[in-house]
């Protein structure tokens, strides 16, 4: 009986020996995942935060150089572009391809692409994805010179392998008109707006000599 009493002593032991690694194990598990959740979770604020403040430093370029993003060789969704700081004084300028920022040990990839956009009512009315069809009697889609798309992308690898991304789009517009003085309109009539930037030709003429200079307020 003694004997018989010290086995099942032992198998006791050996059970709860068993038991208790199981549980620490699922416990250890749970830990490790709760920490590389959270340290997931603090990955993409700080990408969502970086994303957020390329979009505004675009809008403010945007607001005080608006050919800069207007003028890009390359647009749609595959164009790549982050922003320069270049020369004395100090100026913000738009460079092909991505940048690397690393925060807190974490390497992101930053870019943003521009796509034109399309309005409905020969450019003047809303957003539409469609494509330019042309304008006749005051209806039909044309690109609207005055805003563009711009998506911010930014990505990074995880600890346990893999990567993630996020994303920010937002519309820039072309809000502040800039005006020049201009004496030059010898080129041809019939051009049709809107301006972006100074030029001889017109829309129409009346009682105005434009074959002799003569100084001109144009607000584009």
């Amino acid at each position: 009986m003694k004997r018989d009493r010290r086995g099942q002593s032992l198998a006791e032991v050996l059970i709860a020996t068993a038991l208790g690694a199981i549980i620490i194990g699922a416990v250890i598990a749970s830990i490790i995942l709760s920490m590389r959740s959270n340290s997931q979770t603090r990955t993409s604020s700080v990408a969502a935060s970086l994303g957020t403040g390329l979009l505004d430093n675009v809008q403010a370029l945007a607001d005080g150089n608006w050919d800069a993003i207007f003028n890009l060789q390359t647009k749609g969704s595959t164009s790549t572009y982050y922003l320069v700081t270049t020369g004395t004084p100090p100026t913000i300028a738009v460079s092909t391809g991505t940048e690397s920022l690393t925060v807190s040990s974490t390497t992101f990839t930053r870019y943003f692409s521009v796509q034109d956009v399309n309005r409905t009512n020969c450019g003047t009315g809303s957003i539409t994805t469609s494509s330019a069809t042309g304008c006749a009697g005051g209806s039909g889609i044309l690109q609207d010179p005055s805003t563009e798309l711009i998506t911010v992308s930014v990505s990074w690898s995880n600890i346990g392998g893999g990567s993630s991304s996020v994303a920010v789009s937002s519309y820039v517009t072309h809000s502040k008109d800039r005006v020049t003085q201009y004496n030059d309109w010898s080129g041809s009539s019939g051009t049709q707006g809107p301006v972006t930037t100074p030029a001889p030709d017109y829309a129409t003429s009346s009682n105005v000599s434009t074959s002799s200079s003569g100084l001109q307020l144009l607000v584009y």
